[in-house]
């Protein structure tokens, strides 16, 4: 049975696969993402897109390799982003009050904290929203992101992030 395709988007997750496998790995520990080649072979009017925000120019090549990209449209651009911020700042014992400050200063904005752990991320979203809840500022709301929470629970959380309902999420690098 053939399917009915207009496009096949593969994301930076396979991306990523493909980096592990082929770029760094070798092609002896996921030979299965060879096959992905199949699909411009069975499908060769279905256009494929493939999206990544950190795969370097080896990565780019094995990927247009094994996707068996013809003439791909490659585009480029600086992870620096202008409506982004950042910021590094020293960890104190005043940490979770200066950061709790931050947020409840600029409470119709959101943000993400990244976090090197998952009990990290638990712990400080926790602190901050108890900081809040102390001092008035209840109504800005705080939560956490990571891989041990099951797909719908961290869609709801991304779509609460999204739209507001959760003004700062503490998320590891899940998050994106």
């Amino acid at each position: 049975m053939r399917l009915s395709c207009f496009l096949f988007a593969v994301n930076k997750a396979l991306i990523k696969m493909i980096d592990f496998t082929f770029s760094d790995w070798g092609h002896d520990f996921r030979t299965d993402y060879l096959d992905l080649g199949k699909l411009r072979s069975d499908y060769p009017s279905v256009p494929i897109m493939a999206l990544t925000a950190t795969a370097n120019q080896k990565v780019v090549d094995d990927a247009v390799k094994v996707l068996k990209l013809n003439n791909p449209f490659l585009y480029r651009s600086s992870f620096n982003r202008p409506n982004l911020s950042y910021e590094v700042r020293k960890k104190d014992k005043s940490t979770i009050e200066t950061i709790a400050n931050y947020i409840a200063s600029r409470r119709n904005d959101s943000g993400v904290i990244y976090c090197l752990s998952r009990k990290d991320c638990e712990k400080l979203a926790d602190n901050i929203q108890k900081f809040l809840n102390e001092n008035q500022c209840g109504h800005v709301k705080v939560s956490f992101y990571h891989a041990e929470l099951d797909k719908e629970e961290r869609q709801r959380r991304h779509h609460s992030w999204s739209i507001g309902k959760i003004n700062v999420l503490c998320a590891t690098i899940a998050f994106g």
